[in-house]
């Protein structure tokens, strides 16, 4: 809880403008809404929460061979679908964003990129394709900082996030009106030294 009078008075002004913006995403939501195709899966959110590690584990022969039954779900440009767990948690949201301008965007500035071949985790080779991640980053510190890839990247990768500013934007505008709690959560609090989210709501994204 910070001591400062002035803190306070900014925190809680951020945060009444946070529950306006909220509001207005919500309204659109339930619009954009009204024809989803709902599905609710036989295991609650929290159980999926408890058994979340972030120690690489191999599937089982048993998981395998399960893939075999799972239903996949046909995409419908114009139908956004939303999945539930049995506790009414949401697990996932897909929408199609039908803007073929956000889209080329996207591709001729990926295609811009510097190449890259991708870094070992803990010794495990995430495959041939080409990945990024930039981010501010804190999983391992008290200070958020900008990751390896983007810093190695330098101006072609600030250049790439600028480009694509708006689709930034359409995307955390989608989290606010789905999924609010997470949306104020994550912009609830500024980050240290000035620093700036890179994609809107979020401290990054992964390309």
């Amino acid at each position: 809880m910070p001591h400062s009078k002035k803190k306070r008075h900014a925190i809680a002004k951020h945060m009444e403008e946070l529950d306006r913006t909220v509001s207005r995403l919500q309204v659109i939501a339930r619009k954009v809404n009204q024809n989803a195709e709902t599905l609710t899966v036989p295991i609650a959110l929290g159980e999926l929460r408890k058994s979340y590690s972030m120690k690489h584990r191999a599937l089982s022969q048993a998981e395998l061979d399960a893939a075999e039954d799972f239903r996949r779900v046909p995409i419908e440009p114009d139908r956004p679908l939303v999945i539930y767990g049995q506790d009414g948690g949401l697990i996932a949201y897909r929408i199609s964003l039908n803007d073929e301008g956000l889209l080329a965007t996207l591709t001729l500035t990926i295609q811009d990129l510097p190449k890259r071949t991708n870094l070992k985790f803990r010794g495990i080779d995430r495959g041939e394709y080409s990945t990024r991640h930039y981010c501010l980053w804190c999983p391992y510190a008290k200070v958020p900082f900008v990751s390896r890839e983007l810093r190695e990247d330098g101006e072609a990768g600030l250049e790439f996030l600028k480009e694509n500013a708006e689709l930034w934007k359409r995307l955390s505008d989608i989290l606010g009106g789905i999924a609010p709690n997470v949306y104020k959560a994550f912009l609830r609090y500024p980050l240290p030294n000035s620093k700036e989210r890179f994609c809107t709501a979020w401290a990054g994204c992964s390309c």
